[in-house]
């Protein structure tokens, strides 16, 4: 019987299920209990993380199928690098006078669209690829 639950894909325990949306302003994501400064400290509306349609400059040969935030005043898309620490892409936003919001992209695109029903468990990135965040792998 344990075996046949598989035959319903939606039943699986074990399933990312990822949320129907296609962008989120970035102030209505919910940020973890880790993160110092909470992404509502930006005006409402100004910044916007799309699901897909960026480039990754680590995997261009992938095209725009990358989450990417844009700047609804300026049109201006955030750029991403890596840290010197992990390895791990980030971005910065700056705002105020010596204040700066740390954007850390593995964690803010699973924190907008995959939906988590077990807050406090960690989750895990099934490329183990540090400079890869797409949400959606289609092969």
């Amino acid at each position: 019987m344990e075996n046949q639950l598989l035959l319903f894909p939606e039943l699986d325990p074990y399933l990312t299920k990822i949320k129907n949306v296609d962008y989120v302003d970035i102030t209505d994501i919910k940020c973890g209990e880790k993160k110092q400064v909470s992404y509502d400290v930006l005006p409402k509306g100004l910044y916007i993380l799309f699901k897909s349609g960026g480039i990754n400059k680590y995997h261009e040969e992938m095209g725009n199928v990358f989450p990417y935030i844009q700047n609804t005043k300026t049109l201006n898309i955030l750029s991403v690098c890596t840290t010197k620490y992990n390895g791990y892409c980030k971005s910065t936003i700056n705002f105020g006078k010596n204040q700066g919001l740390f954007i850390n992209w593995h964690r803010i695109v699973c924190e907008a669209f995959v939906e988590n029903d077990m807050p406090g468990k960690k989750i895990t990135w099934i490329t183990k690829m540090v400079i890869h965040w797409i949400i959606e792998l289609k092969i």
